[in-house]
This record gives C-alpha cells, sequence and structure tokens, in this order.
C-alpha cells in the first residue's frame, strides 16, 4: 500500500500539472484538502498492497474549473476507496489446505488419525492399544568371577595369555628352531667310510682293505657360519619378545574395549529406563486429560531408539569379550568380571622421553642391528669361500698277492686350485646386503618416529577432547539442576518437554565423555605399544580422571 510519503510528490506534482501560475489558486487547496482526506480513508495493511486510489481528473487548461466540481470529486473518490476496501478486505483469504497434508507415497501415511471416545473405559482401552509398552529388552547373565575367584586384572589377562596364545607358541618355536640353526651352522662335516678291494679277478689273490675320507675346513669358515646364525637367533629372540609385546597390546586394547561396552551397557541402561519412562508418564498424562493425545507418539520414537541403542550395547558388550577371549586363545571362555574402569587413571607420557627410549631399544632397531653384524660375517664367509678345502683319503688293505701278506696303507690329499671361480659374485651380493642392511636401523627410527608421531598426536587430543567432554557435562548438569529446580518450583515456568531435552542433552554428553575416554585408552595403549612395556601402569606418572556420572540420578521427573 502507497505511504502518505510516496504520496507526496504526487500530491506537490499535482498544483504543477494544473497550474500553478493560475488564478484558481483556491480550488487547488480545496482539491488537495480533498485529496487529503482521500488519503487518510484508505486502511493502511501490512499483509496487502491495494492500488493507489486514482487521483482527480484535472479540468482542461483552456477551460476555467468552477467552484462544484472539486467538490463532486472527493465524493466519487470516496466511493472508490470504500469499494477498494471491500474487495480487499472483506473477501475471505484461500487456504491451501493440501500444503501441509503428508504425502501419500510417505511410509506411515495411511496411519489412521488419533479419535478418542468420551467414554473413560473405552478412552483407556484405545490409550492401551495406541499406547502399548515397549518389548521388554534382554537381560544380560552376570558375569563370572575369574579362575582364582576374584575378579580378574588386566595383568591376569596377560598371563593367560601369554600361556594360550598361538602367537606366542610359534615365536617360541621360531627360537628353537633357530637354535638348531646355530648348532648345525658349525657342525664339521662328516667323514666318509668305505671298503675297497683292488685287482680282482687279475690273479690268485689282491688288495681288499678299508679305508676313509675327511673334509678339512679352512679359513674359520664354519665360526663364520655359527657367527651368521646366531644374529639370526637373537633375532628370533627379538621376535619372541614382539612377540608378547604385540600381545600385550591386542590384550590391553581389547580389555579397554570391554570397559567401554560395559560403560555403555550402564549408560544406555539408565537412557532407556529414564526415556520409556517419561514416555508412559505422558502416556499417563493423556489419560487424566493433562496432555495432547499425540504428545506421547513424540517420545515414543525416543523410547524405541533407547531401547535399540540399550541392545546394540550389549551386543557391543559380548563382541568385546569374544573378541578378548580369542585374544587369550580361550576362544570358549565366558564373559568374566573385570577390574578397572574407563575413568581409572591413565599414564602421563612426555613425548622426547618416549622417542629416545623407542629408538634406543625397540625390537625394530635391535634387529635392524643385529642384521648388519649377520651381514658382516656373510661378507667375511664370501671372502674366504675360495680358500681350498682339504680333502684327506687314508686306505688300509691287505696284501693277497704275495706272500707273507702283509698289511699295507695308502695316504692322498686333495685341494681345489682356484683359478676360475674365485667366489667375486657372492663376495659382491654380500657387499651390496651389508650396505642394504646398514640403512635398516635408521629406516626403522624413521618408522618409529612416523608411528609416534601419529600415536602421540591422537593421545594429547583424545586429553583434550576429555577435558572439554567433562566440562560439557558440568555446564550441563548445572543447566539441568537450575531448570529442575525452577519446575519444581513453578511447574508452568519450564516445559516437560525442556525438561525432557536437558536430559537427553546431558546423558548424550555423557555418553561423549566416554566415547573420549576410549579413544584416550586407544592412543595411550599405542604409545605404550612403542614403548613394548609389559606393564602399562609402571611407565611414568598418572592423571586422575573425573569418575562418569551416574545418569540414574538425575531420573524424570512429573
Amino acid at each position: 500500500m502507497m505511504q502518505w510519503r510516496q504520496l507526496s510528490p504526487w500530491l506537490l506534482a499535482l498544483p504543477l500539472a494544473c497550474g500553478c501560475c493560475s488564478f484558481w489558486g483556491r480550488g487547488i487547496d480545496r482539491e488537495v484538502q480533498d485529496m487529503a482526506a482521500l488519503v487518510d480513508q484508505v486502511d493502511i495493511h501490512p499483509a496487502y498492497d491495494p492500488a493507489p486510489a486514482t487521483p482527480a481528473v484535472k479540468p482542461a487548461a483552456s477551460q476555467p474549473q468552477s467552484s462544484s466540481t472539486p467538490k463532486q470529486i472527493p465524493g466519487a473518490e470516496r466511493s472508490q476507496a470504500t469499494a477498494l476496501q471491500a474487495t480487499v478486505f472483506q473477501q475471505p483469504v484461500k487456504k491451501s489446505p493440501d500444503r501441509l497434508k503428508i504425502p501419500p507415497g510417505l511410509p506411515g501415511a495411511e496411519a489412521p488419525p488419533i479419535k478418542f471416545s468420551e467414554d473413560p473405559a473405552e478412552k483407556k482401552r484405545i490409550l492401551a492399544e495406541l499406547y502399548a509398552p515397549l518389548p521388554a529388552v534382554p537381560r544380560l547373565r552376570p558375569p563370572a568371577l575369574g579362575p582364582e575367584g576374584r575378579p580378574m586384572t588386566l595383568a591376569d589377562l596377560q598371563r593367560l595369555a601369554a600361556v594360550y596364545s598361538p602367537a606366542i607358541k610359534s615365536a617360541e618355536a621360531a627360537v628353537e628352531a633357530a637354535k638348531g640353526a646355530v648348532k648345525q651352522a658349525g657342525a664339521y662335516p662328516n667323514p666318509s667310510v668305505f671298503f675297497e678291494q683292488d685287482t680282482v679277478g687279475t690273479g690268485p689273490g689282491g688288495y681288499e682293505g678299508f679305508g676313509f675320507n675327511q673334509v678339512v675346513k679352512t679359513g674359520n669358515k664354519l665360526k663364520l657360519q655359527q657367527a651368521a646364525s646366531m644374529m639370526d637367533l637373537l633375532n628370533a629372540r627379538l621376535a619372541l619378545k614382539r612377540a608378547y609385546s604385540d600381545l600385550a597390546y591386542q590384550v590391553r586394547t581389547n580389555y579397554f574395549a570391554v570397559l567401554v561396552a560395559l560403560e555403555g551397557v550402564k549408560i544406555n541402561d539408565a537412557l532407556y529406563q529414564f526415556t520409556n519412562e517419561i514416555y508412559r508418564v505422558q502416556v499417563d498424562l493423556v489419560e487424566f486429560a493433562q496432555s495432547a493425545a499425540y504428545e506421547p507418539m513424540q517420545l515414543r520414537p525416543l523410547a524405541i531408539q533407547a531401547r535399540f541403542n540399550l541392545v546394540q550395547s550389549q551386543n557391543q558388550y559380548l563382541a568385546s569379550w569374544k573378541q578378548l577371549a580369542a585374544t587369550l586363545g580361550l576362544r570358549d571362555m565366558p564373559p568374566t568380571e573385570l577390574t578397572g574402569r574407563v575413568d581409572m587413571p591413565v599414564p602421563v607420557f612426555d613425548y622426547n622421553d618416549v622417542l629416545n627410549r623407542v629408538l634406543a631399544g625397540h625390537t625394530d632397531v635391535l634387529t635392524a642391528y643385529n642384521s648388519i653384524q649377520k651381514a658382516r660375517f656373510n661378507l667375511e664367509f664370501a671372502r674366504v669361500t675360495p680358500v681350498p678345502d682339504v680333502t684327506i683319503n687314508a686306505l688300509v688293505q691287505k696284501d693277497y698277492t704275495a706272500p707273507p701278506n702283509k698289511i699295507v696303507h695308502s695316504l692322498s690329499f686333495g685341494i681345489p686350485v682356484p683359478i676360475f671361480d674365485q667366489n667375486r659374485g657372492n663376495i659382491k651380493l654380500a657387499e651390496g646386503q651389508l650396505a642394504q642392511a646398514q640403512a635398516g636401523p635408521d629406516q626403522s627410527r624413521n618408522t618409529l618416529t612416523t608411528t609416534l608421531a601419529d600415536a602421540y598426536n591422537r593421545y594429547e587430543t583424545a586429553r583434550e577432547n576429555v577435558d572439554i567432554a567433562m566440562q560439557q557435562i558440568r555446564d550441563q548438569i548445572r543447566a539441568y539442576r537450575s531448570l529442575r529446580a525452577r519446575r519444581e518450583s513453578d511447574p508452568t515456568a519450564v516445559g516437560f518437554g525442556d525438561l525432557v531435552t536437558a536430559q537427553q542433552t546431558l546423558t548424550g554428553y555423557i555418553a561423549a565423555y566416554v566415547t573420549a575416554l576410549g579413544a584416550q585408552w586407544t592412543a595411550v595403549n599405542d604409545v605404550a605399544n612403542l614403548l613394548q612395556t609389559d606393564d602399562l601402569f609402571q611407565i611414568g606418572q598418572q592423571q586422575e580422571m573425573a569418575p562418569v556420572p551416574d545418569i540414574r540420578q538425575f531420573g524424570p521427573v512429573r
């Protein structure tokens, strides 16, 4: 609708259009007054924008306007304004009933509307049918006690794994195999014993006797071979240590996964109990006409989702326990009670200290140094291989060709002459393998540094995330307590839905805190795995964690 400021230019331009220098100034003034009255009669409404009123008709420039003409124009214009108002403001607003209608293709669109009877008994029956209780959640069996009649500690689990894990048995067998290889590498060649009969069929007698053949190793070849095999034995022992470390890492990983899953079961169980209770409270309010019939349906999806989350967390706990049992080598071990909590103190790591310890004592670095020494022994062996070994042949015979048939003997020595094969190819090969092995420690340190950088980054980030999650819980607890206190003092000031939202938000923050603790333990375990420590809680200082709040104390209120 045209405002006064929009009409002002037209009103100012009207005298000019009519001839401001004419002698009919008094008639123009009346026209202006009539136009102002016309504007005042137009009802300005923000929802509509009707066309502006038609301006008064100008008299021709050659004909003087009579004094009666401007008196007739306002009446006509007033009639036009009245007709305009009747057309615009008295006409009913068209509504589109299909704009907010549920599309027929949407799943569940065929659900009938909610209708209640005035009869209390019939209303109660419809309520029971419409808002039936949710199916009961399967309950987990209580975990059994440990083999010693008490909850099992992390150290207990690691000891069981060391006894029953096939990975340890395989690594121990590899050590025994390496011991055999060392022994065999230093074994001296066996002599050959033979029977010989000479000049058979050439006369009445001949030479008959026994002899033996022996290869004499030179150049200290056996010691070099045995020394190279000894490096393999040392690496096999390092591999056994690595197997114990990896097994401890796997046990810790699954142990903390079980603790996180257990805490998840507790949280989701309390959330389900709470959500299901507020759902039933809303149903009761509908029965006593204190709530709308549709309001429980807004809470039932939350209760159904909470029930699903509880079932999912229970399944996750069982799966985590099965993974832990498989890591122990006891696949059929039932869920057993464990000590420890996900919010127990965590080790505090210093990056530089951890890095120095990892680069100095990690099995990958030590294995690389042993590989260098083995390559040196192999190179020395390749260099002394052309040194000829001596072959000795001894023979003792009885002479049957003529009396007095004495016992005679013969002795021969033989050595290969290294003219054509001087083992130069194998020497070159051994030199290349030594150069390759010498790069191993730096490669291992670079890889370990990269891995530690990633693990320590996740460790620091997880610690920060834990602090943030706990601060969110503290703030939400304060907000929830304030809302609850205000509702108890004045139920009209805080709606029931506001309190439910605050409780749901608090539960979400608590679940996020447990998730953050789990991520922190994962990062702690990754750092400890690089340190290859057996006892996670003996590697440095410890930091106390805020306990996970028990959400059962924030139960529903009416």
